[in-house]
């Protein structure tokens, strides 16, 4: 059985892998010259990456790595750098698999499978991650707004900010990160977001109500209040899923959510599509290595496959239970916690242990060190002796 992987960043790497341990062929389609999807570092920011200069992890090593490739760095919170090495050393036995330089246009189902570009596959993993279609939000006068407009996807060091009032929309995790980078540069740095007082306190940040409307060089916020003069607008909104190559019909692209899907992995409507790496606020290498081992285990008859009104009733049913929690269809793909039931379960579906109890331990301890100290919890040593306990 052939398979045609899309992507060779830690999904695609990882599903050849799982695909080739059962005996299958997987064949890995990459638009660019080398491994490692977003964790490739480019300076120039008017070409596709999420990385910038500074970024380090905010996971630690052993949490983030692979189940089965321990990760060698000189740091507990490596920089992307040091993941993009930890990427390539997994890769060294996939060059032969790889085909480098080849964009994927199309995917249309065939009889028994897929054309993949015109070339027949039995089955497809897309492993494309979600950090190619930088979400910006409608905000009223954006067009005609005075400063400039960027996005995170864009950031890559803050000497372009410097002496600028800056302002960023969005306080998650590039949202904190890029206003603490901004610190010292520029003249002024405001983080917005809706829930400002979720967002840390720190030094040469004020933290501010979500932005609403845009005037000139002018930003009118929630809350009412105006922010005058403003010289950059910068967009830490997140991204959307796009898979514009996919044949229409085969899945429903919402914002940030994208189904039915069996598992949040595998297409009902074609069970030999599966989508690697969807879920966010996870850790995401040991996510996509069991997302990929169970469709590896399906695709080479280790595990049955469920009938397509058993995918669909246990799809719906996910979905009525996130309703019946009050989550928004927007945040279905957002796990959080309820990741560890659902690596649990990926793993007894496929006769693996589940996660070892040190596994949530440090992500936990971790999630509770950067929410108090966000500038220097990687480097914290209180934090460093938890993880070390947690073994």
């Amino acid at each position: 059985m052939r398979v045609a992987v899309i992507g060779a960043g830690a999904g695609g790497l990882v599903c050849a892998k799982e695909l080739r341990r059962v005996g299958l062929e997987a064949v890995v389609f990459e638009a660019n010259a080398r491994v490692g999807g977003t964790w490739v570092y480019d300076p120039r920011p008017d070409q596709h990456g999420a990385m910038y200069a500074s970024l380090r992890t905010n996971l630690p090593t052993d949490v983030m790595a692979y189940v089965d490739a321990p990760f060698e760095a000189s740091r507990r919170f490596p920089g992307h750098a040091e993941v993009l090495a930890y990427l390539q050393r997994y890769a060294i036995d996939l060059g032969d698999v790889i085909r480098f330089g080849h964009r994927v246009e199309r995917i249309a189902r065939a009889e028994a499978g897929f054309l993949v570009d015109g070339t027949h596959f039995d089955a497809v993993a897309v492993c494309t991650g979600h950090y190619h279609a930088p979400f910006v939000p409608r905000l009223p006068g954006l067009e005609g707004f005075g400063g400039r407009v960027s996005h995170s996807h864009d950031y890559r060091v803050p000497a372009p900010f410097s002496g600028r009032r800056v302002a960023l929309l969005g306080a998650k995790a590039s949202g904190v990160d890029i206003s603490g980078d901004l610190v010292g540069h520029a003249a002024k740095v405001w983080l917005c977001a809706r829930e400002p007082d979720d967002a840390p306190e720190r030094p040469g940040i004020e933290l501010r109500a979500a932005i609403v409307h845009a005037e000139g060089r002018d930003l009118t916020l929630a809350d009412g209040s105006v922010l005058r003069d403003v010289d950059d607008l910068l967009l830490c909104t997140g991204y959307d899923y796009a898979f514009e190559f996919l044949e229409p019909g085969l899945v429903t692209v919402e914002r940030k959510w994208v189904h039915p899907l069996w598992l949040d992995l595998v297409c009902v409507q074609a069970p030999r599509l599966a989508f690697v790496g969807l879920p966010f606020q996870v850790v995401p290498f040991p996510l996509m290595q069991l997302q990929s081992r169970l469709f590896a285990h399906l695709l080479s008859g280790r595990v049955p496959w469920p009938s397509a009104a058993e995918m669909m009733a246990e799809h719906r049913a996910s979905v009525a239970q996130l309703q019946a929690e009050g989550a928004r269809r927007r945040h279905f793909f957002r796990y959080g916690p309820r990741q560890f039931e659902y690596l649990d379960d990926l793993a007894r579906r496929v006769g693996a242990p589940p996660m070892p109890a040190s596994f949530r331990a440090h992500y936990e301890s971790t999630r509770a060190a950067r929410r108090a100290d966000p500038e220097g919890y990687r480097d914290s040593p209180a934090l460093l002796r938890a993880l070390g306990e947690c073994v």
